[in-house]
């Protein structure tokens, strides 16, 4: 399955444990940020709107990176349109 910067996702992946002999299965939600050939960056807490201009060191975003050789299953669970990003640097509240 194809996955694009702004979708929301569903990532079940295999984590460590510290003291644990075997790793455990976790799932994560969120907006992919990033992706490459070796991992996926997802925010779960990020602007609603999908093209503001998102960083994962954006302070107002929690984003989790996450192995993509750890992945079990990626579901897409929002797509994206195919707008373009705004750059905006500031946002500005709606009234």
């Amino acid at each position: 399955m194809r996955v694009r910067r702004g979708q929301i996702v569903g990532v079940t992946f295999l984590d460590h444990v510290e003291g644990g002999g075997v790793p455990l299965e976790f799932v994560a939600f969120g907006r992919v940020l990033s992706i490459d050939k070796t991992a996926l960056t997802i925010a779960s807490w990020t602007y609603s709107d999908p093209h503001q201009r998102q960083c994962p060191k954006d302070s107002n975003i929690k984003s989790f990176t996450i192995l993509r050789s750890t992945v079990r299953s990626l579901a897409v669970l929002e797509p994206v349109t195919t707008a373009k990003a705004r750059c905006s640097r500031s946002r500005k509240a709606k009234p």
